[in-house]
């Protein structure tokens, strides 16, 4: 039960009960001390945290693939060639053997990204309206913002495939120049229908996602929704006759990602699960952001524990997030690189 013998601190924080846990709070009912109260300030920030960097659109997690990672050390991303076909067996020979290669990707190291942030004793106690919510929510939308920026700092930088040749490259079959359309998209769709293994195979695999900028959303929607196309008579006069479906309709989904720096190019991606492409590595598997307490070592003098720093009466936090990325095959995905 809430009672008046409560520090002024916990009493103007129940402002953060309605979106609170309702176990924790119930914890905090039962305990007044100011250091059940950090204990409880904490979860509620972690929660707040996670919630928002939860809530933050994860575009890159439709084209990319993941790893759980063990440690900091660069981690060489390996493959394995198809197997050759089959031969014809005669009766009384022998089965010949098959030869299936590793292949050495590029590395992939994690790093670690971060941030410290702190809320005063005045400013909780002045907090009427609940503002203190604000700073986590930021954090982990900040949080969520940084990992997407990463992944597609990684697409678009075009570094090497394991082959040494950049990912998006004209070797690779996997560039066209085509502006966002029906018959930039079909040309797309055909150099990733045409790929093949490193025999020289068809490797089977369709496109299923369509990325673009925020720039290119409009179009998309036309293109991918629309029943029938203009075809171009004689003159500036359209004919809609025979033939004129439009053929891409509905044909993949598509997802805007607005970090994506160009405003003209686009990307064709197959299921990263059949065809990976980029994959993301977070350190131990710990896909989310982690939020840490200062212990500032406190004690007051007639008895329990105070939560706020020595100098400057703060509650200190510390968000701390870990990954890396690294480019797996360059078959599952075409750019087009639209001058």
């Amino acid at each position: 039960m809430r009672t008046g013998s409560w520090p002024r601190e916990v009493r103007l924080f129940e402002a953060y009960l309605d979106w609170a846990e309702s176990d924790n709070a119930a914890e905090l009912r039962e305990s007044g001390s100011s250091s059940d109260f950090a204990n409880y300030l904490t979860n509620v920030v972690g929660k707040r945290l996670m919630q928002t960097f939860r809530e933050a659109p994860a575009i890159w997690e439709r084209y990319t693939t993941t790893y759980n990672v063990p440690d900091f050390k660069p981690l060489s991303m390996y493959g394995l060639t198809e197997g050759q076909d089959l031969l014809p067996f005669d009766e009384g020979g022998e089965y010949k053997d098959s030869q299936i290669s590793e292949r050495v990707g590029p590395t992939m190291t994690v790093a670690t990204y971060g941030r410290l942030f702190s809320i005063t004793r005045k400013a909780l106690i002045n907090d009427d309206l609940g503002l203190l919510r604000d700073p986590p929510g930021r954090l982990g939308r900040a949080a969520a913002r940084t990992l997407n920026r990463s992944v597609v700092a990684t697409l678009e930088g075009n570094g090497n495939a394991y082959d040494g040749t950049a990912l998006f490259h004209s070797s690779h079959n996997n560039l066209v120049t085509d502006a966002l359309s029906e018959a930039g998209l079909s040309a797309a769709a055909l150099k990733m229908n045409q790929q093949t293994d490193d025999n020289g195979n068809p490797i089977m695999v369709s496109a299923e996602m369509l990325v673009i900028p925020g720039a290119l959303e409009m179009p998309a929607r036309r293109i991918l929704n629309s029943v029938e196309v203009t075809i171009q008579g004689s003159g500036s006069t359209p004919a809609y006759g025979q033939g004129n479906a439009n053929v891409v309709r509905g044909y993949v989904d598509y997802a805007v990602d607005r970090y994506l720096t160009d405003a003209n190019d686009w990307y064709l991606f197959a299921n990263p699960s059949d065809a990976p492409v980029i994959s993301v590595g977070f350190l131990n598997g710990q896909r989310e952001p982690q939020t840490m307490l200062k212990d500032p070592g406190m004690r007051l003098i007639l008895g329990g524990n105070d939560p706020y720093s020595m100098e400057f009466d703060t509650i200190e936090y510390k968000v701390r997030h870990e990954w890396g990325t690294a480019i797996i095959d360059w078959r599952g995905a075409v750019k087009a690189a639209v001058a």
